[in-house]
């Protein structure tokens, strides 16, 4: 990690360690995607810990459990606070509201492929309207980007597009491509505030030719994954955990099943690209009972595998909290914070245009709770009825920021009333 100076390990000095100071600004060749202040094992699909470049870890490092390692999952340090087999290391801060990590795969390219991206003048004109055609010439389901090639090489700028995962209109639980799949598409600006404000073009709603969902998951492992029992096997049991922001959670197996001649374990780990979120980020969860398979690692590890709640449903925000979208009416509004690296923010709805009752009495409650809670640790409240926004509920390559005028639908869930498919006007 950047600016630390690690205690040598037992036995002889990291392979490859870095003096404190000499990793630059924005990562080093060799760390791919990571950013200031990130640990880079913390991609999805990854196990948190893991070293760069595929570099062997050290047996006894400073803060690990041994036997943690031997099992093949090393404690991290997450903070003040070190996460261990079983044990969930909560994300801190953000209002009551605040249940979910920011994403680690957000809007930054790494700079291996930043001069790739497909640079314009911030007035070049986008069809919202138009699909194009290409073919997948690259893409990491690691890093949850990569690029298309243009069918018809005259209809854009460059020849090649980028595309990260939340652009991908998939059935599969982690969205992602692969090489040479052939795909259609349409296209977005972005303006990256980390590049002085550069301006490039992005796919945006990547489908299969026709506009179907891409599917690929299932294929692949059927091909590559062994599974206990099958892989339409199911078990059930209880997730203790999942923490989105290290990529990791445990679930404890209700007991009672069993496969001939294996032993079905009693908690198993579940990675990210595991967690069926219905194709977005997973938020953090607790407590909670779910239907997954399992499957072994190349180590003979089992861990869990298209981890659902029971039944089958994907682990969504709106089945979790019960949300029920409000159709048709689209309302005004005015942001009143937006927290850009947390990911969420309020939203005061104009008052030209009146909520429905029921909407109304939902929103007081909520303000009233909020105050409650504030009361209770000594801080005064705000009487203003807001409406909450996270992040994923904002249109693709829509940037919020205090006073930003917005156009929004909403819905009511078990917290209160929120925001979605939000734009600036």
């Amino acid at each position: 990690m950047p600016g630390v100076v690690p205690g040598p390990p037992v036995g002889g000095v990291m392979p490859g360690a870095i003096p404190a100071g000499a990793i630059p600004p924005g990562g080093m060749q060799g760390m791919p995607g990571a950013m200031p202040g990130a640990m880079p094992g913390a991609m999805p699909g990854t196990m948190p810990g893991a070293m760069p470049g595929g570099m062997a870890m050290p047996a006894a490092l400073p803060g690990m459990m041994p036997t943690a390692m031997a099992a093949g999952m090393p404690g991290m340090v997450l903070g003040n606070m070190q996460a261990v087999a079983g044990s969930p290391p909560r994300p801190a801060g953000g209002p009551e509201r605040q249940d979910e990590a920011p994403s680690l795969l957000g809007p930054h390219v790494s700079d291996e492929h930043a001069e790739s991206t497909s640079r314009v003048p911030p007035d070049y004109e986008v069809d919202p309207d138009a699909r194009y055609a290409g073919t997948v010439d690259f893409y990491s389901k690691l890093k949850g980007y990569g690029f298309i090639e243009v069918g018809d090489k005259s209809a854009l700028p460059e020849e090649r597009i980028f595309v990260q995962w939340r652009n991908i209109d998939s059935k599969d639980r982690f969205p992602f491509l692969v090489k040479g799949l052939e795909v259609e598409f349409g296209i977005m600006k972005w303006r990256d505030s980390s590049r002085r404000g550069q301006v490039s073009l992005r796919a945006k709603n990547v489908t299969l030719p026709g506009g179907s969902s891409v599917h690929l998951q299932d294929e692949i492992d059927a091909a590559k994954k062994q599974f206990i029992g099958s892989q339409e096997g199911r078990y059930t049991g209880n997730l203790k955990f999942f923490n989105p922001k290290a990529g990791y959670g445990y679930i404890t197996v209700d007991p009672g099943f069993s496969v001939e001649g294996v032993s079905i374990p009693t908690e198993l780990r579940v990675e990210r690209s595991e967690v069926n979120a219905g194709g977005k980020q997973p938020q953090w969860m607790q407590n909670l009972a779910v239907e997954f398979g399992i499957w072994m690692t190349s180590r003979g590890v089992p861990k869990a595998y298209n981890v659902t709640l029971p039944g089958g449903a994907a682990l969504t925000q709106s089945a979790l909290e019960n949300r029920q979208a409000l159709g048709g009416q689209t309302y005004r509004g005015e942001v009143q914070m937006w927290n850009w690296k947390q990911g969420w923010g309020f939203i005061k709805a104009d008052a030209s245009v009146a909520l429905p009752p029921h909407v109304q009495g939902k929103l007081t409650q909520q303000t009233q709770t909020a105050q409650q809670k504030a009361a209770s640790k000594g801080r005064t409240g705000s009487d203003e009825e807001l409406l909450y926004v996270r992040r994923t509920d904002i249109a693709p390559g829509v940037k919020l920021q205090k006073g930003s005028q917005v156009m929004f639908q909403i819905y009511v869930d078990d917290k209160g009333v929120g925001a979605f498919e939000v734009q600036t006007i």
